[in-house]
């Protein structure tokens, strides 16, 4: 499953590449725009920063859902359909919240406070499982955040259960993004990049919720068959028919 999204996410932003460049670009700016008033205040009053740190993840959770979204239509060659690019913005609020709350639940385990070092260390260990679970939600939250034909307790439920029943797959993906994103400096993949691959995982992974064997396959062996024509010319010369 996890091979199969890679190389079809690989191919579709290597023949997108100057788009995706151009967006991330774009992405980049506005989030230093964003994060900007963000470091003020929390500079000139404490008291400030956990309600700023929730409208800056809450912004940034629907500028990131919007784009991977504009990502996917640009891949598949689809005509733009602007509705599909507007994320629920009360889930993504929903979502700010908890992960602040989590991310200050991890850093209060981190700081350590246990009376000897065995505590110490059982402390640090859920501090950093805490924070990894939060980078992770926030990471593979595009694909809840566009789907409004869901309740938001289901989604929020489904986003956790993914994160917990695909530990290893969750920490590969997120992991190659920021590896990608460090070694190009966010400019390719970058964030628009990242953004798409974590939807189409979090695609998959949602049908492996429901215990279908079958329909994780098909959707698998679907990534696969999108694929099956594409040569080493015609990756070297994207501008090519396959």
């Amino acid at each position: 499953m996890i091979a199969a999204v890679l190389r079809r996410t690989l191919v579709d932003l290597w023949d997108n590449a100057v788009v995706i460049f151009a967006l991330n670009i774009g992405l980049l700016g506005v989030s230093a725009l964003i994060l900007y008033p963000v470091s003020r205040v929390g500079g000139l009053a404490p008291f400030w920063l956990a309600p700023g740190l929730v409208a800056t993840l809450w912004v940034g959770l629907g500028l990131w859902a919007g784009v991977s979204a504009l990502v996917a239509q640009i891949a598949e060659r689809r005509d733009l359909d602007r509705s599909a690019l507007f994320p629920d913005v009360r889930f993504c609020g929903l979502l700010a919240f908890t992960l602040v709350g989590l991310a200050g639940a991890a850093m209060l385990l981190l700081q350590g406070g246990g009376v000897d070092n065995t505590l110490a260390v059982a402390e640090a260990i859920c501090g950093g499982w805490l924070l990894l679970v939060a980078v992770e939600l926030a990471a593979f939250s595009p694909a809840f955040a566009l789907d409004r034909a869901t309740s938001m307790r289901t989604r929020l439920a489904e986003l956790v259960a993914i994160v917990l029943r695909y530990p290893l797959a969750c920490v590969a993906i997120t992991l190659l993004s920021v590896l990608g994103m460090a070694a190009t400096v966010g400019l390719l993949p970058g964030p628009a990049g990242a953004g798409y691959l974590h939807l189409r995982s979090a695609g998959l992974m949602r049908i492996g919720l429901t215990g279908a064997d079958t329909a994780l396959a098909e959707a698998t062996l679907a990534e696969r068959q999108a694929l099956r024509n594409r040569t080493p010319r015609n990756l070297l010369q994207p501008w090519r028919a396959p």
